[in-house]
Formats: C-alpha cells, structure tokens, sequence
C-alpha cells in the first residue's frame, strides 16, 4: 500500500515539514456537510509521531473570489501535543521557584489552546508571582514593578516593557479585551526573558562560570568543591584550600570561617576537621583544617 504523504508542522523541527500517515480515520457529517481526517503521523525529518485532526467545513464557504460552492471552503488543522508554532519551550524550567513556573505552564497552555484572554491575564499573573518570590512590597503591579527596578532585580527598560504586559492584562481581566495573537507572542519573549535573567542564567552561570559566591550556603558547596583537589588527609587553611578561586568569595571570610567551625566541632560537617592553630608574625592565628575524604551530605543534587 503506497504512503501518505502530507505537509504538516513538526514541533521538534519547529518548521513545516514532510510527513508519512502511519494511521488515518476519517469522519464524514450526516449530510456531508464536513469531513474530519483523524491521523497519526510521523515528521520523515526528525521521526517525531504527533496527532493531528484536519476538519474540512463544506458550508463555510468564501465567496468572495469564487462563486462556486465548494471551492474555497474552511480547513482547520489542529494538531497535539498542542503547539506554538515557531516557539521552543523554555529549557530549565526546573531552576525557576516553583509557584512562578506553575503560573507560567498554566499560561503557556491557555496560549496553546487559543484562550488568548486567559494568557494575557496569566502572563500579568507570572509578574505578580515574581514579586511575590521576591517579596516585593507595593499596593499595587505598578508601585511592585517599579520597586523590582530599584531593588536591581530588572533594569528600568525591562520595567518599561513589564508596564506593557500590565496594561495588557489589565485589559483582559477589566475590559475583556482579548489581546491579538501577535501581541501575546511578544509578551511572551518578554516574559520568557525576564525569568532567563532572574533565574535561569544565574544559576546556570554559577555551575559553570566564576561567579561571586555572595551566601555561605554557596560557599560551604563551594569549598566541598575546591577540597576535591586535594589528597585525603591535607592540611591547609581556607585560603590554602580554595587558591586563586578565593577571588570569587564575596562575603566575610572571617564570618564564614567561623561558622564552619561551629558546624565542624557540632557534627554538622564531616569532609573537614579542624587542624593546627598556627601562630602569625603579627600576634594573629590562622586556623589550618585537614580534608577527611569525606562525602558532603548538603550538596544541591
């Protein structure tokens, strides 16, 4: 039996491609007003399987071009998984706070299904759940967006844009405004954007690059980290240990260096032990410690 072969929208090659039919069932109306093709298919580029439905609507008809009845009737794809054509799902969405990234996947499928009302409430939704992750105080979106650019957390061009989304979702909610689609698809690079730079690159720059250690909670993971090059049973300061990545360490070393001692002598703590107590020429000591080859309960995994 020959193969169907039909153009359709690939989701994983984000492009119109070709695809073979693995499984058609077709529906037809009482009184063959519409037919509904119901198929499995399978891109011949990348080998993704999705569904679609094409549904051919003889009595909507457009006239304007053509008189005869028939010729230029309505076709309406639908395709599943649900889609946004042209768009890539945001990777790492894992990284951002949960309450924010539940908000923006419940928005992101109002926008999938065409409520276009409910996406531009939702993404006015996601500014006001960053705020509330970053306790923000305001009375209002307009005082809490303005307050997120002074506490640095956006520049004042990005609380321009989010003004933008505020005034779009303000509309929908108060207006019953449904905003176009084109202006939903910005809003959404603008949205996507704003959780990439709060969240997302931060915290993929920190595994990655030499970032500014700035919370001790970091720094303990941080050392555990720099300890690994060495041999079991070395004996250094914290200085000794972390070598020129001591540049990265933002915070009072000193303070640090003391609640790692008390989470030592407490238990709390078992790759580092404390070691001699070394006598400097300006009357000061320096706390040596001993790497103990130990596992480090407390990592991010």
């Amino acid at each position: 039996m020959d193969v169907q072969i039909i153009k359709n929208y690939c989701s994983s090659c984000r492009n119109e491609t070709k695809h073979s039919v693995l499984f058609e069932k077709i529906h037809h109306g009482e009184w063959e007003e519409f037919t509904i093709f119901k198929q499995v298919v399978e891109c011949l580029g990348c080998e993704n399987v999705s569904f679609r439905t094409e549904e051919h609507d003889y009595w909507d008809v457009d006239l304007e071009d053509d008189e005869e009845i028939g010729e230029k009737h309505k076709t309406t794809v639908q395709l599943f998984p649900l889609i946004i054509k042209g768009h890539s799902e945001i990777k790492n969405l894992y990284t951002v706070p949960s309450k924010i990234a539940d908000v923006y996947s419940q928005t992101i499928l109002a926008l999938k299904g065409n409520s276009n009302l409910l996406a531009g409430v939702g993404f006015r939704a996601v500014i006001e759940a960053i705020c509330i992750q970053e306790k923000i105080k305001g009375n209002n979106l307009e005082i809490k967006i303005n307050n997120l650019a002074k506490n640095r957390l956006i520049t004042e061009r990005e609380a321009e844009r989010l003004h933008t989304i505020r005034f779009l979702g303000n509309d929908s909610v108060h207006e019953m405004e449904i905003p176009t689609e084109s202006k939903l698809m910005l809003v959404l690079d603008i949205i996507e954007n704003l959780l990439k730079n709060i969240y997302i690159l931060d915290k993929e720059a920190k595994s990655i690059l030499d970032t500014y250690i700035t919370e001790y909670s970091e720094f303990e993971d941080f050392l555990w980290r720099s300890i690994q090059a060495y041999l079991k049973d070395e004996e250094k300061n914290i200085k000794g240990f972390l070598g020129k990545h001591i540049r990265r360490i933002k915070i009072d070393l000193e303070s640090a260096e003391k609640i790692l001692i008390n989470k030592i002598n407490s238990g709390n703590i078992e790759f580092l032990k404390l070691g001699q107590i070394i006598k400097n020429s300006d009357n000061t000591e320096t706390q040596l410690f001993i790497y103990t080859g130990k596992e480090y309960d407390d990592l991010p995994f």
